[in-house]
């Protein structure tokens, strides 16, 4: 379920009820799971049909264990934006990830093959962080629109940036 939301940017001024939680969207995260158990039960049957390429049983049991990997996050990520920055938790709550948006250089959408989009961010220089080429992809879909979650994640960035005062709505 895509939800939308209008960051109701005014006079530079942003005006959303923070903090914003927003869900990993469980059927992205299904889908993907669905790929990948796929993808192992055809490497397996393929190395059964042809025994003596052995890099199929590896490519089968790397799956297999990705497939278990996705398995743990079977709640749904989360994703908390603030005023300081945002937070990810992951699905088994031993995930948590902390970004602060004075560390975060720009943030925009990037796509990939078969349709995917996914918000992309680069750390500043002076950070500290890892910069690497093309920046850091947020490991979800969340329920909000790709599109429209890198846009308030960028005008959250940018409201630091200026200084600009947060208007939250109550």
């Amino acid at each position: 379920m895509h939800t939308s939301l209008d960051p109701a940017l005014n006079d530079g001024e942003i005006a959303v009820e923070l903090p914003l939680t927003l869900q990993a969207s469980l059927s992205h995260h299904r889908r993907m799971m669905l790929a990948i158990c796929v993808f192992a039960l055809l490497s397996a049957l393929m190395y059964l049909l042809i025994p003596h390429w052995g890099w199929l049983a590896g490519s089968a049991v790397l799956l297999s264990l990705a497939a278990l990997t996705s398995w743990a996050y079977r709640t749904p990520p989360q994703i908390q934006l603030d005023e300081t920055g945002f937070r990810i938790t992951g699905g088994n709550k031993r995930m948590q990830r902390d970004t602060r948006w004075k560390d975060i250089e720009r943030i925009g959408v990037i796509h990939l093959g078969m349709g995917q989009t996914y918000v992309c961010y680069q750390h500043t220089k002076d950070s500290g962080k890892s910069r690497p080429p093309g920046g850091l992809m947020l490991p979800f879909v969340f329920t909000l629109p790709v599109e429209e979650l890198a846009a308030l994640m960028e005008a959250l960035r940018q409201a630091v940036h200026d200084d600009t005062q947060f208007h939250t709505q109550n």
